[in-house]
């Protein structure tokens, strides 16, 4: 069956889609983002959505943009910093948002997804993770069955994190790994022992959150066919989590089999990037 479905497709998509576009992890993606979409165009069209017949149950994504180092192949709005007070304050401009669009949007309309992402959705404190999901159902009427996903970067990880987080009902976790060779690792500026993976995913079992996943990338400088991630004969067999491998982007290989040097030059590029991103307006 899924050979007939493969016969059918257009040889014509894979070149059409064999290259370097957007980053698929935002939806608009960045190149549709302008000076166009006001205030009132934004609540216009929350207008028009929410007054459909039968409008779909809700979708709540939540962006943690902190980070305590920047990764060398990020592309994320993200912000490197461990200031406390301006995490804090960050917080209290998200619950500020949910009461500007709690109004706009049907009473009916339950939550059904919940996703954190960033950045580093942890480097919110337990307490400060309990009072995001507390007001987030306060305003919203949220499914007891609910799919709520968050990242999880176990280098800054504690116990308390995870917790806190099966406490406030999320049931399924997206964990950064990326490569388990050291040498990778080093490269792109996120050095993750094995033992701390580990001990994240431990830690995620004793919650009882039995959605997991690993994030890898290929593409990265030193990635090699023979060294590529195993996860399955290298990540905990207990908890057998799902590896979901991404590309940093398209890359050229030398004759050697290594990842030529096009990774590097994009781990650089997205360091720049990266350097120049969103930054939060307060100190």
């Amino acid at each position: 069956m899924a050979i007939t479905q493969f016969n059918s497709v257009d040889p014509g998509l894979f070149s059409r889609y064999s290259r370097q576009g957007p980053r698929y992890t935002s939806y608009p993606t960045a190149n549709l983002f302008g000076p166009d979409v006001d205030e009132a165009l934004y609540r216009s069209e929350i207008a028009r959505t929410d007054g459909r017949p039968g409008a779909p149950p809700l979708s709540l994504y939540f962006h943690i943009p902190f980070c305590d180092t920047l990764c060398y192949f990020c592309g994320c709005n993200m912000i490197v910093s461990r200031n406390r007070q301006k995490i804090g304050s960050y917080l209290d401009m998200l619950i500020a948002e949910m009461d500007i669009l709690r109004p706009l949007l049907g009473s009916d309309r339950e939550v059904t997804q919940i996703a954190w992402g960033g950045g580093t959705p942890t480097s919110l404190e337990p307490d400060e993770i309990r009072r995001l999901a507390d007001a987030t159902r306060a305003r919203f009427s949220v499914s007891e069955d609910a799919e709520a996903g968050v990242e999880l970067d176990p280098r800054e990880l504690r116990r308390e994190h995870v917790m806190a987080l099966a406490e406030s009902g999320f049931n399924r976790v997206s964990m950064g790994v990326q490569d388990f060779d050291p040498t990778v690792q080093e490269a792109v500026n996120r050095v993750q022992p094995l033992d701390v993976t580990l001990q994240a995913l431990e830690w995620v079992a004793e919650a009882g959150i039995t959605s997991v996943n690993l994030d890898l990338m290929y593409g990265l400088p030193h990635q090699t066919i023979a060294t590529r991630p195993r996860p399955r004969s290298t990540a905990s067999s207990r908890s057998r989590p799902t590896a979901s491998p991404s590309s940093t982007t398209r890359t050229s290989r030398g004759s050697s089999g290594t990842w030529g040097s096009s990774a590097r030059r994009t781990c650089r590029r997205r360091t720049r990037r990266c350097g120049s991103s969103w930054r939060p307006s307060s100190g």
